[in-house]
C-alpha cells in the first residue's frame, strides 16, 4: 500500500497545491470541537519567530496559544513526537544546522528535547492532555482523528494528510480570530486528490526524506 510511504514524507509545495480549497474560518466556529496539536511545530515556530529572545519564550507562546483555544471552548490534546523514523535522520540533522559538526548537532538535539520536556510539564500542570506519539506527532494526531477522538489537527506539516487526517488547521494565532482550514473531502472532490494521490505526489514532486526522487516533477 502507498500508505507505507506516509511515515516519511513531507510533500514539497503541498500548501500551494492545496491553496484552492483553503478556507478562512473563525476560531469561535470551532467551539465544542476537540483538536490535536502537533507540539513540535508550535515549539519550532516560537523558536524561529523570536530566536535570540529570552529563555523560555516558547513556554509563554505555548501557554497563550493553548489558553486561546480553551477560552473559545475548544478541547485540546497535545501530541509530541516519539522516535523519529530512520529515514528522517538526515532531515533532522539538517534542520538542527547544516553547518554544525556532529557534536554540535547532538547538543542541539538535546536542547530541543529539553524544551519539549519543559513544554510537556507545563501542559500537564495546566491539566491539558499530552500524548506521546509512536513516531511523528502529526501522524499520531492523524490517527486520533481516524479513531474519532479528535475533530481536526493543528499543524503546519502537510504530512498529516498523508497519515490520514481529514481536517487540518494552520496559522492559528493568539492575536487573530481566524485561521486556515483544509478539509480532505474538498481536496478529494474539488482537486481530485485522494490520500494515495497525495502520497504519490510526494514521491514524484520530492519530499524532505528523499528530495532526489523525480525532482522537478510537478502537478
Amino acid at each position: 500500500s502507498l500508505h507505507f510511504y506516509a511515515a516519511w514524507m513531507g510533500v514539497k509545495k503541498l500548501w500551494k497545491i492545496l491553496s484552492p480549497v483553503k478556507e478562512r474560518v473563525s476560531v469561535e466556529s470551532l467551539r465544542g470541537k476537540v483538536l490535536g496539536v502537533d507540539l513540535a511545530v508550535w515549539v519550532v515556530q516560537a523558536e524561529n519567530v523570536v530566536q535570540g529572545s529570552y529563555h523560555g519564550i516558547y513556554l509563554r507562546q505555548l501557554f497563550f496559544k493553548v489558553m486561546h483555544l480553551l477560552e473559545h471552548g475548544i478541547g485540546v490534546i497535545v501530541v509530541t513526537d516519539g522516535k523519529a523514523p530512520i529515514l528522517k535522520a538526515q532531515t533532522i540533522a539538517n534542520r538542527l544546522g547544516v553547518n554544525l559538526d556532529r557534536n554540535q548537532k547532538v547538543i542541539q538535539r538535546r536542547r530541543f528535547m529539553k524544551i519539549m520536556n519543559e513544554c510537556q510539564e507545563m501542559l500537564i500542570s495546566m491539566g491539558v492532555p499530552v500524548l506521546k506519539g509512536e513516531s511523528e506527532g502529526e501522524g499520531s494526531a492523524a490517527k486520533l482523528q481516524q479513531d474519532n477522538r479528535i475533530d481536526g489537527v493543528i499543524t503546519t506539516d502537510g504530512d498529516a494528510f498523508l497519515y490520514g487526517a481529514r481536517v487540518v488547521y494552520r496559522n492559528l494565532f493568539v492575536t487573530e480570530d481566524y485561521c486556515e482550514q483544509y478539509r480532505m473531502n474538498r481536496i478529494e472532490y474539488e482537486l481530485g486528490l485522494s490520500r494515495d494521490d497525495l502520497i504519490a505526489l510526494g514521491i514524484l514532486n520530492g519530499c524532505d526524506y528523499n528530495p532526489e526522487v523525480c525532482a522537478g516533477v510537478s502537478p
